[in-house]
């Protein structure tokens, strides 16, 4: 396994920066404005006007929850600069890897309905998973477990996964053919199976083959299905509706060091629709649906966060069972180092702080969009930020969400 698979592209960005002799003259990503904990709803809204006002990103969207109301949801900056479109909470974002956690719910599904144990070996599904450490073969000891809490072994993909995507008018590849074929080159283990903690997509596309295994429904007909058309997410999807498109926020990306790289992995000409002091894309649809398929709207994550935070019920339906999003919110393990130091991880979701301030959390960045979701489970509190740029400050947004809690005191519970 090259070292290359084991890094975060952004790692890889700014180690490239240091080794270039013209470093100090490179474009970092851009940084956000300062600020302090942010004390009120009125705080917040001006500090995210400083945040578009400064260019980068153009446009962002904004909802916070507390109990089972919406108590901030707001757009900021420009969504379309081609039409002069103003940001609102209603627009359409790439959310990478959010989508993480919808396969994380619906892998918990699949376990309520006696169709599968998070404890069960991973080839007992999937009989074409393949997995060596130090040329052991150890495919047999991976579990469903360990693919959800990145315990499991398996390595990132690199820069290269920058080129798995697809664009407007092509087909969208099947799933579990595409996990079949990816394997092939990520069956070297980073470490042992259980032993630590470290970020894989690739074993999250393993999980949306095991969905389709599982239920007989193609991934993306079982989110739709089981998550969000009960939820009533109707600007979310794998592809853009005619819906998403009348809100589409267009994604962008600043001219900086990454602008040269992306080039050799994607086809500029199909990717770019403007360029000016920065780059504009046209619709791109990431091929791991599993790990980082979804599109959708502040509004409609906030329909879910909403779930999440009752027990997995909202309005009247029931996605998951209390048992399963309080086992989905248990630690599993520790990331000791890399980009995720000293958090924990669940299934599926980050985790930080203890108490009243337990964070549970996942960013997803990716070409032209980032966005973050962040939730209080016991201050009843959920905040989602979606960024029409590559960047939200050099941190995906978690500055802007430690200052914004302050904002949303509320009750705790007990």
């Amino acid at each position: 396994m090259t070292l290359i698979r084991r890094k975060s592209v952004l790692e890889l960005f700014l180690a490239a920066l240091s080794l270039l002799p013209f470093a100090s003259c490179a474009i970092l990503p851009p940084t956000l404005p300062e600020t302090g904990p942010l004390q009120s709803p009125e705080a917040l809204s001006s500090y995210l006007n400083q945040v578009t006002d400064a260019g980068d990103p153009p446009g962002l969207s904004f909802l916070a929850i507390q109990e089972d109301r919406i108590v901030f949801s707001r757009g900021y900056g420009v969504a379309d600069p081609h039409s002069g479109r103003l940001a609102t909470s209603g627009d359409v974002y790439q959310w990478w890897s959010i989508t993480k956690i919808f396969t994380a719910v619906a892998v918990m599904q699949l376990q309520e309905q006696g169709q599968l144990s998070i404890q069960d070996q991973v080839k007992n599904y999937l009989p074409f998973f393949q997995a060596e450490w130090e040329g052991e073969d150890v495919s047999e000891s991976i579990t469903i477990e360990q693919l959800l809490s990145h315990t499991s072994g398996l390595s990132d993909a690199g820069p290269e996964i920058i080129g798995w995507i697809h664009y407007e008018g092509d087909s969208h590849p099947n799933q579990t053919e595409l996990f079949a074929a990816k394997i092939k080159h990520y069956s070297d283990l980073d470490y042992r199976p259980g032993s630590k903690a470290r970020y894989s997509n690739i074993g999250y596309m393993a999980l949306a083959a095991l969905i389709e295994e599982r239920s007989g429904m193609a991934y993306e007909d079982f989110i739709r299905k089981r998550i969000l058309q009960p939820l009533k997410m109707h600007r979310t999807d794998f592809v853009y509706s005619d819906e998403m498109i009348k809100n589409e926020a267009v994604g962008s990306h600043p001219i900086d060091f990454m602008s040269y790289v992306v080039p050799l992995y994607i086809d500029m000409d199909k990717a770019i629709r403007k360029k000016d002091e920065r780059y504009w894309f046209n619709r791109l649809y990431s091929d791991q649906k599993g790990s980082t398929g979804l599109i959708g709207s502040a509004e409609d994550l906030g329909r879910f966060m909403r779930a999440l935070l009752a027990g997995g019920k909202s309005d009247g339906v029931r996605i998951l069972s209390g048992d399963s999003v309080r086992e989905m919110m248990r630690p599993r393990g520790t990331f000791e180092d890399g980009q995720f130091e000293g958090y924990g991880i669940g299934l599926g979701w980050f985790i930080k702080g203890e108490g009243q301030e337990l964070q549970l959390a996942h960013g997803g960045a990716g070409a032209a969009f980032v966005c973050m979701v962040r939730l209080y489970p016991n201050r009843n509190l959920g905040m989602a930020i979606m960024a029409n740029s590559t960047y939200l400050g050099r941190q995906m947004g978690i500055p802007v969400l430690d200052a914004a809690a302050h904002a949303f005191q509320g009750e705790a519970k007990p």
